[in-house]
């Protein structure tokens, strides 16, 4: 390198010129300079050239362009940026000669130190990433540690999953992620990722994406480190849970610690019980779920989950059909989190034929908000009790398949809270499925058995004192000769406010009777 050290002295004012001259592109210069002060690096293109990237970040405000030719007081300008103390002049080919001879004048606002770098690239080419990996196979590390702005195109490809990825992992310093299709996105650009680390831009894609040309550019702090790649997602796919046990057996744990977008596949299908339930057991940390059939759920979706701590939902057979993709995307927050996730059949505990007495020990609602039950209720059965022993969550009951009580689907027979009598015809020969809704995490203890009846004879007249289970059932043969019949119900103590219900032949219950009476606490109830 020739460098010559150039003053101008006039009446009026003081110059100071430094000139370098640089027969082609030469590793990163570093230098410093006082407030007006100059200093030039000449450059001569290669034959050919396919554009270039100039980097210049200095200590304080500076001024950076470049000019045709060597002679350093003539030349037109090409390129510029000022004012600032990170600059890149991105030169596409076009705007350039092949072979051509140009020099960069910077230019200091203050007193400073600089460091310029020559890339005589200006775009490079990143090859489409298959998915395979979570973290990429297709990676390009940053080309220098200058920083600034990089350009990259890509072409697209039909994705593998309906929608790619472009995933800028920033191990140290910082760096932000532009994209935009057609054309280089040398301000701003059509999608964006400033976060602070790594940066992530998710797109729903189809098969029109094959042969688009999209550009990237990578704006970086001097010194950052950072890797780039894109293409299509990384999926797993999940494997239907037989729902054998409470807590699932086809689980997948986070495929890597920490915060971020994790992304799965599942194939429906048609449930024993009727009902599909997805889970997500958070073990530390925060983390939610989105979940959508047929396309990648990348915001807010009808089925998702983002309650504090471990997540889960159901849904009826009602709202999907057999053999459907299905994708889960689970959304980590935070260094600590950490998670595991499965999804199939919800778990039904077996508690037999309902009998004369009952011992259901007692269990945890799930992340997924409803514990379930199944049962059989045979020919000799005239009235089924159940009863939460004290507790206030709600009972769903359905025939054959698992009641569901979502926000958004109504697929339950009966329900009441904290107990219930069914009765016939409801009640019959046949398997029912009890669903317990509840806070997760809450403690249930189911008591199910026959209702017992108590004989209490025509004109006749009892007293009980019920604790625990609300419902009494009592049987009154009345005399064929009588034309009329009265019962009367009087509440133990002011305020108890009793209800009674009566059916002719058969056991009633709120719902199912011949007459009732429900009149306010304190009063009697009176059926003539």
């Amino acid at each position: 390198m020739l460098s010559r050290r150039l003053t101008v002295t006039s009446f009026l004012f003081a110059l100071l010129l430094f000139v370098a001259v640089t027969s082609a592109f030469a590793e990163t210069q570093t230098g410093s300079l006082s407030n007006g002060e100059y200093y030039y690096y000449d450059i001569t293109l290669p034959t050919p050239q396919t554009g270039m990237r100039l980097v210049l970040s200095s200590t304080a405000s500076s001024d950076f362009y470049l000019y045709t030719g060597t002679n350093h007081d003539e030349g037109s300008q090409v390129a510029a940026s000022t004012g600032q103390t990170l600059h890149t002049l991105l030169v596409p080919a076009a705007s350039l000669a092949d072979g051509g001879s140009y020099h960069v004048r910077i230019y200091a606002n203050d007193d400073l130190t600089y460091s310029y770098t020559p890339d005589p690239t200006f775009l490079r080419a990143l090859a489409w990433d298959n998915g395979a990996t979570l973290s990429g196979t297709s990676i390009i590390t940053q080309p220098d540690t200058a920083g600034g702005d990089y350009l990259f195109k890509i072409t697209g490809q039909s994705p593998l999953h309906p929608a790619w990825r472009n995933v800028l992992k920033v191990n140290s310093g910082e760096a932000d992620l532009y994209l935009q299709q057609g054309s280089a996105p040398e301000t701003g650009g059509s999608y964006s990722s400033v976060n602070a680390g790594s940066d992530i831009i998710y797109l729903n894609a189809d098969d029109s994406l094959d042969g688009q040309e999209w550009y990237i550019r990578v704006h970086a702090a001097p010194g950052a480190s950072w890797q780039l790649t894109s293409g299509d997602l990384y999926v797993q796919d999940l494997t239907w849970d037989n729902g054998s046990t409470p807590g699932g057996t086809s689980t997948i744990s986070q495929p890597a610690p920490g915060a971020g977008d994790y992304f799965f596949r599942i194939t429906s299908q048609t449930p024993a019980t009727g009902a599909w339930r997805t889970v997500l057991n958070v073990l530390g940390g925060e983390a939610d779920f989105y979940l959508q059939q047929g396309s990648i759920p990348l915001g807010d979706t009808t089925y998702q989950s983002t309650g504090s701590g471990s997540d889960g939902l159901i849904l009826a057979a009602s709202q999907y059909s057999n053999n459907q993709s299905w994708y889960i995307r689970v959304h980590a927050s935070g260094a600590s989190s950490s998670w595991n996730i499965f999804s199939g059949d919800i778990y039904a505990q077996d508690i037999g034929t309902v009998g004369d007495t009952s011992s259901i020990p007692a269990a945890t609602i799930g992340p997924e908000g409803t514990y379930y039950y199944k049962t059989s209720v045979d020919a000799t059965i005239r009235a089924w009790r159940l009863w939460l022993n004290g507790g206030n969550q709600t009972l769903w009951v359905k025939q054959s398949t698992a009641p569901v009580k979502t926000a958004w689907t109504d697929q339950a027979e009966q329900f009441e809270v904290g107990q219930m009598l069914l009765v016939p015809p409801y009640l019959t020969n046949a398997v029912y499925f009890i669903g317990v809704t509840g806070a997760p995490g809450s403690s249930i203890t189911l008591d199910s058995r026959k209702q017992q009846v108590t004989t209490l004879s025509f004109a006749g007249s009892t007293t009980n004192t019920i604790s625990g289970y609300g419902y009494t059932t009592c049987r009154v043969d009345v005399p064929i000769d009588q034309i009329a019949w009265q019962i009367n119900l009087t509440p133990g103590l002011a305020g108890q406010n009793p209800e009674l219900y009566i059916r002719s032949g058969d056991i009633p219950n709120r719902w199912t009777n011949s007459a009732l009476s429900e009149a306010p606490a304190g009063v009697t109830e009176s059926i003539t």
